[in-house]
């Protein structure tokens, strides 16, 4: 078998013309590869910076919902920052006839920037800029267009103009139980057919011998107009001293003297709440401390359908039997009413009812008498009880007719101030916003 071998001396290699074309391949795939290396790197870090100035912004947006905005702003002055104000008086005048008679504050127009110039994140520059701007909550409906439930556009103007701050509500909001055995338009009340209920046979048989016009509507009437309602609250210690909490109760007492004595009572509201404690800075106790407040939403007993006709009286009491080592507590007294249209003139109003109250009783010491909706109260304490009743006057009423009360409690959220706010960062170098962040801030006062 013959094998033929081949020595180098026959290898054929390239010409310079063919490395010159391999080379010319090479570059012409080569830099779009290069090229896309560099665009991927640039996406990158671009990526990186946002992710970065991202996570910076949303610490900052934790900061402002969990601190005041004092605190927010004291703060940026200590990292050399600065705070600016301003008050839009243009939008400040449209409000004088929101709620007739309301001063409103400059708050609820107040624009305030806070700056902190030349912030470095992962190595590139920023400046830092939150807005807070109550404006967008402080919308504006005429005198004649106030509606019954307001939008979030009219929060700040529409709360402001009522009862104040609701903390929590660990304490009770007793509303509509108080009234809801008085009658409404048109309709008998269940505390004036239980009132005749009692009468005797003899004292109807009398009644109806009177001739024409003793009809039961005016018997009905008759017994309204010789009965008093009393609303009584209980505040009370319950449970050990060791762990004591708090007893609310209230009943509501209908008095009439005529043809004789004769009453109907209604509890309309019993619960407990615990107390907290307080401790020190070692963790010591060093007391009891309430959660919060009772508020006592009530209208005066004007049966509906009657005229001019007027009851016998009505009364508040507020009775409290606490440890002398338990903190007062305080109760929020806002008379709410009920409207009658003129039947003369559609869409007027002929009269406001619910309003009068011809005693107040605080820990047995007489207080106030309330007998129209301008009059503003104010306040009384003694020992164990500080009663705050119909705050800011006139401004109770406007939300607190026949059936908004939880309305005013739980959607209006009264004393509920709220501001949109901005926050943005500022690449200092390009000029452009790197990230922005807008969230709703709710403070209440």
């Amino acid at each position: 078998m013959q094998m033929t071998i081949r020595d180098g001396k026959d290898n054929g290699g390239f010409s310079l013309l063919e490395v010159l074309v391999c080379v010319a391949v090479l570059a012409v795939i080569c830099v779009p590869i290069l090229k896309g290396f560099e665009t991927s790197s640039w996406y990158t870090q671009k990526a990186y910076e946002t992710q970065n100035v991202t996570a910076y912004l949303q610490q900052v947006t934790e900061t402002v919902q969990h601190e005041s905005q004092e605190a927010f702003q004291n703060q940026i002055l200590a990292d050399g920052g600065s705070v600016d104000t301003s008050v839009d008086e243009t939008r400040r005048g449209e409000f004088p006839e929101a709620v007739p008679g309301t001063i409103y504050p400059e708050k609820l127009f107040t624009v305030t920037t806070c700056t902190l110039e030349d912030i470095t994140i992962a190595g590139r520059s920023y400046d830092l800029n939150v807005v807070y701007d109550p404006l967008a909550y402080s919308g504006k409906k005429g005198a004649s267009e106030i509606p019954l439930e307001t939008g979030a556009q009219d929060a700040n103007v529409y709360t402001y103009a009522d009862v104040g701050a609701v903390d929590g509500m660990k304490y009770p909001v007793i509303s509509d139980e108080v009234n809801r055995y008085e009658g409404t338009e048109g309709t008998g009340s269940a505390v004036l057919y239980n009132l005749m209920s009692k009468l005797t046979e003899a004292e109807r048989a009398a009644w109806t011998a009177g001739g024409a016009g003793h009809t039961e509507e005016a018997l009905l009437k008759k017994l309204y107009e010789n009965t008093g309602k009393q609303i009584l609250v209980s505040i009370s210690q319950y449970g050990p001293a060791s762990s004591p909490s708090v007893r609310v109760n209230c009943d509501i007492v209908y008095e009439c003297i005529w043809p004789r004595a004769i009453s109907v009572s209604y509890n309309v509201y019993q619960a407990n709440y615990n107390l907290v404690e307080e401790k020190d800075m070692a963790g010591h106790f060093t007391g009891w401390k309430q959660g919060g407040k009772v508020w006592l939403f009530v209208r005066a007993w004007q049966e509906q359908g009657y005229g001019s006709a007027m009851p016998r009286y009505n009364k508040i009491s507020v009775q409290t039997s606490l440890d002398s080592t338990l903190p007062p507590i305080e109760v929020y007294l806002v008379r709410g009413y009920y409207y009658r249209m003129d039947t003369a003139e559609e869409g007027k109003i002929a009269d406001r009812r619910g309003l009068h109250f011809d005693e107040v009783t605080v820990d047995g010491h007489i207080y106030a008498q309330m007998s129209s909706p301008n009059v503003l109260t104010g306040e009384f304490s003694t020992g164990q009880v500080s009663l705050h009743t119909n705050i800011k006057g006139q401004m109770t009423g406007r939300l607190l007719m026949s059936g908004d009360f939880e309305a005013t409690v739980g959607m209006e959220r009264a004393g509920l101030k709220c501001c949109e706010v901005t926050m943005t960062l500022t690449d200092r170098e390009s000029g452009e916003t790197a990230a922005r962040i807008v969230t709703t801030k709710e403070v209440r006062e």
